[in-house]
C-alpha cells in the first residue's frame, strides 16, 4: 500500500475518533462558558472486557418513539463508535423523518479514552482478523502514530465474542430490543471486520453494512474466508450491502479498494445463495473520507428496505 493512501487512512481515523471523549468526563463550566454538545436521546455506558483487557464506551441512541408503548426495536451495532455513532444517528433520524427508515436503536462501540494514538492502535487490534506482518512492521515504524509493541493485530475473534457475549446481552437486558433483527455496520477496518464476522461468525448478525472494507489486509485474506465459507455452506441467508468510493482506488500501491470490493460482490453474487439479499455500490466522486455518510445512508436503506414505515394517510 502506498504511503499516500496510508496517510489518507490515518487522517480518516484521526477525524473519526477525535471527537470521542472518555465517558467519565464531566463539565463544570459556567453558563457563560462553552459546553460540550450531547446527542439528544442518547446515553453512554462503560463495559470492560477482561479477556481483551480493555474498557469500552458503549453509546446508545433511542428512537423518538421509544417512550410510547412496549414495542421492541431492531438494533444497529456500529464499530468505531467514537466517530461513526453520531454520523449514523444523525442520518437515521433524518431518514426516519422521511419514512425511509424504521425506528431502530443504535449502539456505538468505542473506547473509553481520549488518547488518539492509543485508539489508533487498539482499533487495529480489534478490527483485524489476522496479523499482517508487512503492515505491522511498517506501522511500528510510523513517524506519526507508531503501533506500540504491546499491541498486536489479529484480535477480531476476541472482539466479536465480546460483542456477542457481553455487549448484546447487556443491551438486550436494559433496552427493548428485537434480538432477531441485528445489524453490524463497519467502515474501513470496520468493513474488514464485518466481512470476517460474515464468513466466520455468520449468525452473529442478520444484516451487514460493509463500507469501504480494507480487503487488502494480509494479502486479501478475506477472499480465503469467503471461499472456505462457500465450500462448506449452501446458503448465506443474510442482507449484505458493500460499497466503496469511486476515488478510493490506489494507483500507486496494492490496496485496490474499488477493485477488491467489486470482486467480493461478484464472488458472493456468483454463489447463488437462495437466502442472500445482496447489493453493492461505487459512489462516484467520493473518497475514503467523504464516502462514510453516503455509504451508511445507502446501506441502511437497503438492508431495511422491506421494513420501511408507511407515511400517514392524507385522508
Amino acid at each position: 500500500m502506498s504511503s499516500t493512501f496510508r496517510g489518507a487512512i490515518l487522517i480518516y481515523i484521526f477525524i473519526n475518533i477525535a471527537i470521542s471523549k472518555p465517558a467519565s468526563a464531566e463539565s463544570e463550566n459556567s453558563a457563560l462558558d462553552p459546553m460540550p454538545v450531547a446527542i439528544a436521546g442518547s446515553v453512554t455506558h462503560v463495559l470492560r472486557s477482561e479477556k481483551i483487557n480493555e474498557t469500552f464506551k458503549i453509546d446508545v441512541a433511542l428512537p423518538n418513539s421509544y417512550g410510547v408503548g412496549e414495542r421492541k426495536y431492531p438494533v444497529v451495532y456500529v464499530t468505531d463508535g467514537g466517530g461513526n455513532f453520531p454520523i449514523v444517528v444523525g442520518n437515521l433520524r433524518m431518514l426516519s423523518l422521511g419514512f425511509e427508515m424504521p425506528d431502530v436503536i443504535v449502539v456505538g462501540i468505542g473506547y473509553n479514552t481520549a488518547d488518539i494514538p492509543r485508539i489508533l492502535a487498539i482499533r487495529t487490534r480489534d478490527l483485524t482478523p489476522t496479523i499482517d506482518e508487512a503492515y505491522t512492521q511498517q506501522a511500528r515504524k510510523s513517524p506519526m502514530f507508531p503501533l506500540p509493541d504491546d499491541v498486536t493485530p489479529g484480535g477480531a475473534d476476541d472482539f466479536v465474542h465480546f460483542i456477542n457475549l457481553e455487549i448484546k446481552p447487556f443491551i438486550n437486558k436494559n433496552y427493548r430490543t428485537d434480538p432477531g433483527n441485528e445489524t453490524l455496520l463497519g467502515y474501513s477496518l470496520g468493513g474488514l471486520f464485518g466481512l470476517h464476522v460474515l464468513f466466520n461468525h455468520t449468525d452473529s448478525f442478520d444484516k451487514y453494512i460493509i463500507g469501504s472494507p480494507s480487503i487488502w489486509w494480509d494479502n486479501t485474506v478475506s477472499f480465503s474466508y469467503e471461499a472456505e465459507y462457500a465450500e462448506n455452506n449452501k446458503d448465506l441467508a443474510k442482507k449484505v450491502f458493500i460499497s466503496s468510493g469511486g476515488l478510493e482506488e490506489d494507483p500507486e500501491g496494492d490496496s485496490r479498494m474499488v477493485t477488491n470490493m467489486i470482486k467480493m460482490f461478484t464472488r458472493l453474487n456468483s454463489r447463488l445463495y437462495p437466502g442472500l439479499v445482496l447489493d453493492h455500490y461505487v459512489f462516484a466522486g467520493e473518497t475514503h473520507m467523504s464516502g462514510m455518510g453516503t455509504a451508511f445512508n445507502r446501506g441502511l436503506r437497503f438492508v431495511f428496505k422491506d421494513e420501511m414505515p408507511k407515511p400517514p394517510s392524507a385522508e
